[in-house]
């Protein structure tokens, strides 16, 4: 019995936080960690739509930050005051709708796309804050 639920466990890679995938969920968040900090994001208005995204930016602690800067301007979903836009598949069941929409707007450009697994995630910018 115990060598059939270690072959679950092992063969089943959902994202979900019980699942082997979640180790795959955990690197493309980190990734998206990264690529703000790197680009000194802290002050632009950033559009989140899941939960662990806005703990990420919010809280310092749970380990994905390395600057304790706080983010002032982190909302939920886009606005017109949007600059950037971090979307990702692990929690979120339309990431592919808003991916897609914002791949056609003109107004933003994908930035940064990690794949990991069946995890994955993007950063959109508005093309105006661009250097």
């Amino acid at each position: 019995m115990l060598s059939i639920e270690a072959y679950g466990y092992k063969s089943n890679t959902g994202l979900a936080d019980v699942k082997m995938g979640a180790f795959d969920g955990m690197y493309v968040q980190q990734e998206a960690m990264n690529y703000i900090e790197s680009n000194q994001f802290q002050n632009k208005h950033i559009a989140v739509y899941e939960n662990l995204q806005w703990l990420r930016l919010q809280d310092f602690y749970t380990g994905f930050r390395k600057d304790s800067r706080p983010y002032h301007h982190v909302r939920w979903g886009m606005n017109d005051s949007s600059e950037v836009v971090m979307i990702e598949n692990i929690e979120m069941q339309t990431a592919l709708d808003t991916f897609f929409m914002l791949s056609k707007d003109t107004n933003f450009v994908l930035v940064h796309r990690q794949e990991r697994g069946p995890a994955w995630n993007a950063i959109f910018v508005k093309k105006s804050i661009l250097k």
